[in-house]
């Protein structure tokens, strides 16, 4: 892909203006840059602008183009920011994206997202958008889409679409009803190409976050949604022909509190947090291997919303807590996790586009993160030195 140059250009009119292709000059400024690391905000917009969820891809390095998406032009759409100008491109001109629960896949070099009722993929290289399926009717996306990193399978969660009268705009405020209720739930997958669509399981519980396994033969890792203290079983896995259905990490109480989890590169490795049941009720950093079931948690000084890891498995993020707002970096060292604080983000949990989500790139030294500590959400960057 081209490199983006919009110089000599007035932001303002463009934006009135903005379409899908529309290039914009970079946003970037420094916020901090300190001798261990640098944080730089990508976006400035006065618009909310938010990653992708942490657990989905979000950076194609062929195209050295991060993906994430901003309400810029009214609607929630996905843009692109080049890492090295830090020019954007618009992505996508719709008024009915899920925008942070899009997926890039680095090997077809393509996004994949819900539009509507539809799935669709959308290339990196000539932004031709296609359609891979229409969703059934009465159900929901329960969370993210998720794609293999080739783009070769697509998969999602579905829930029933039932009456909740309990929802309102404050976050989470339907997740107790929806989980007593036990709304019937599905997997639906397919390839990436628009064939073999169909539901690999159902259940009448309340299933998220469906992921795929970055390695063939692409098994699915799904939870049992709802509190975490209060789900009995919170990680699952699955084969795609709807078969080896077993437990990951198994609960020995519903109090111990075990989420946010996600696949390591190498396809078997989960990583997860939580909080172990009382009176202990320390937190913690997981790891599972699908192959065994074997697993290891450490002990983490504070609690983090979310966490993510890299590669390795040698150096662990979190983004703290509504009352330690901080991105903490924790490097494993002779079994145990060592470091805390860095950065003070500032952000709140206030609404979904605004958790800092935080994940790390590729190459394992630059962190990508959302904070709303300017008023509205932007995107920012942490580099390690």
């Amino acid at each position: 892909m081209k490199r983006f140059a919009c110089a000599g250009l007035l932001l303002f009119p463009l934006l009135a203006l903005a379409v899908k292709g529309e290039r914009f000059p970079a946003e970037a400024r420094t916020v901090t840059d300190e001798p261990a690391y640098s944080v730089l905000q990508l976006t400035t917009h006065a618009a909310d602008d938010a990653g992708l969820y942490f657990t989905n891809e979000a950076f194609s390095p062929a195209d050295n183009l991060l993906v994430f998406t901003s309400k810029r032009n009214g609607s929630w759409n996905l843009y692109g920011i080049d890492l090295t100008s830090h020019a954007i491109i618009q992505l996508t001109d719709s008024r009915r994206i899920s925008g942070t629960g899009a997926v890039v896949a680095p090997g077809s070099r393509e996004v994949f997202y819900k539009e509507g009722s539809q799935i669709k993929a959308l290339s990196l290289v000539t932004l031709a958008e296609r359609v891979l399926t229409d969703l059934p009717r009465g159900f929901i996306i329960s969370a993210a889409v998720t794609a293999s990193p080739d783009g070769k399978v697509v998969a999602l969660s579905q829930v029933e679409d039932i009456p909740i009268t309990t929802k309102t705009d404050v976050i989470y405020s339907d997740m107790d009803e929806r989980f007593e209720k036990r709304p019937f739930s599905q997997i639906f997958t397919g390839n990436g190409n628009g064939t073999d669509w169909h539901m690999v399981a159902g259940q009448q519980k309340w299933i998220s976050h469906v992921l795929l396994g970055p390695q063939t033969p692409y098994p699915l890792l799904y939870c049992h949604e709802g509190r975490w203290n209060r789900v009995e079983q919170r990680m699952w896995l699955i084969s795609r022909d709807d078969t080896g259905k077993r437990k990951l990490r198994e609960e020995e109480t519903p109090e111990l509190s075990i989420g946010h989890e996600y696949f390591f590169p190498d396809g078997v490795r989960v990583g997860y947090h939580g909080n172990y049941a009382a009176p202990d009720k320390r937190s913690f950093i997981g790891v599972a291997d699908i192959r065994d079931g074997s697993y290891r948690e450490y002990v983490t000084p504070a609690g983090n919303m979310h966490t993510h890891a890299n590669a390795q498995g040698t150096l662990f993020v979190g983004d703290g807590s509504p009352r330690a707002p901080f991105i903490n970096v924790y490097a494993l060292h002779e079994g145990k996790l060592e470091g805390g604080p860095l950065f003070r983000h500032d952000g709140s949990w206030a609404k979904q586009e605004w958790h800092p989500h935080p994940r790390f790139l590729p190459d394992g030294k630059q962190v990508v993160f959302t904070s709303n500590r300017g008023g509205d959400g932007n995107v920012y960057l942490l580099k390690l030195k």
